[in-house]
């Protein structure tokens, strides 16, 4: 072997090495970037996951502190009629005003179904209720004084004031009671 043919398989050697070399390095080479391009996803993924879950904890703390308050809005505007709980409390404030609460009519409608007794008020349902009090005007201011701080809302609709004897004065109350749809 000749030192000529010895260099000639050395330089040949060599690009080979030189050009798997370079062939690995552009082999490798893309492969990371795959590989950053891919782990730049997902941190970008898992930022995003972590916006999320802060805004859903959030949102969970909101929902604890407006708690009490739904169930006074629940409990001012029921899905329900609950007309005997209404009829309860109609008759406790008219005997905290000193009044006595003679008749109680839930007027009927013409919907038919699980809201019957209701009228369409707007976005929401109305029960109509009318009934009748008998007492004096301070009694029944006190009586309208204590209906408006009534758990549920309420709208009195028409108030007729008949001669009585004495200070005893008799009301026919039209009412409505307010629920959901």
């Amino acid at each position: 072997m000749t030192a000529q043919r010895l260099f000639y398989i050395l330089c040949g050697l060599l690009v080979t090495i030189v050009a798997a070399a370079g062939y690995g390095y552009y082999h490798v080479s893309q492969e990371l970037n795959h590989d950053t391009e891919v782990l730049s996803q997902r941190l970008a993924d898992e930022v995003l996951v972590d916006k999320k879950l802060d805004s859903l904890v959030e949102l969970q703390q909101q929902y604890r502190q407006l708690g009490p308050t739904l169930a006074k809005v629940n409990d001012a505007l029921p899905a329900e009629k609950q007309q005997s709980k209404l009829a309860l409390q109609l008759r406790d404030i008219a005997s905290s005003s000193g009044m006595s609460l003679d008749s109680i009519t839930f007027s009927p409608s013409t919907i038919p179904g699980p809201t019957s007794q209701t009228v369409k008020v707007g976005d929401i349902l109305a029960v109509p209720v009318t009934f009748q009090l008998t007492g004096s005007y301070e009694q029944l201011q006190r009586f309208l004084q204590l209906q408006e701080n009534l758990g549920r809302y309420t709208n009195v609709t028409s108030l007729n004031i008949s001669s009585g004897t004495g200070k005893s004065l008799t009301f026919d109350v039209t009412l409505n009671a307010f629920m959901k749809p």
